[in-house]
């Protein structure tokens, strides 16, 4: 279990570099990682982290204890043991988990692209079970298309069961876990 906490924060927005859209979306390259052991599955879009610039917010997250991290992704889908979509995920026909696994590397060859919006938070939660606190910055992205690949995942589960679209978004820094909020 954990409690959570977001609070809205200004800063500075980061620049992408110039050779970027000037509709400021950011390129992005998908992976999906899988870890048998821990049963999940994920699909990341990797950002470059030079397109990412936190340095010029340094002096607003040193105080609060956060560093900024060094790798930076959008997660467009986490089923993981325990959570909401790995349980909606468990309930699944063989046919079924296969055909979710299906769509997620056909996503992974298609043309996806984020915005981030000037819109941050900071985010804590307490892990009861870790006796742990962890605090991360998050800045809200648009992400086109994010909508569509839930709506063809939740054709594929029964009624009434619905795998969460998860806010978009890009961790800039972090407190405690490596891990992050996740």
């Amino acid at each position: 279990t954990f409690s959570s906490l977001f609070i809205k924060m200004t800063f500075s927005s980061p620049n992408p570099r110039d050779a970027e859209p000037v509709d400021g979306s950011l390129a992005v390259s998908p992976r999906i990682e899988v870890d048998h052991e821990a049963r999940r599955i994920s699909l990341l879009l990797q950002l470059d982290a030079t397109d990412i610039n936190v340095s010029g917010n340094l002096a607003k997250l040193s105080p609060i204890g956060l560093k900024p991290k060094k790798e930076f992704h959008v997660t467009a889908l986490d089923i993981k043991q325990g959570s909401v979509n790995g349980d909606i995920f468990d309930t699944l026909s063989d046919e079924s988990q296969a055909a979710v696994i299906s769509l997620l590397y056909e996503a992974k060859s298609d043309s996806w692209h984020v915005r981030p919006i000037d819109e941050f938070y900071l985010v804590e939660k307490h892990y009861e079970k870790e006796e742990e606190q962890r605090r991360s910055v998050i800045q809200l992205v648009d992400f086109p298309g994010l909508d569509d690949l839930y709506t063809k995942l939740n054709l594929l589960v029964s009624v009434g069961a619905k795998f969460e679209v998860p806010p978009a978004h890009i961790t800039l820094a972090i407190q405690g876990s490596a891990r992050g909020i996740g």
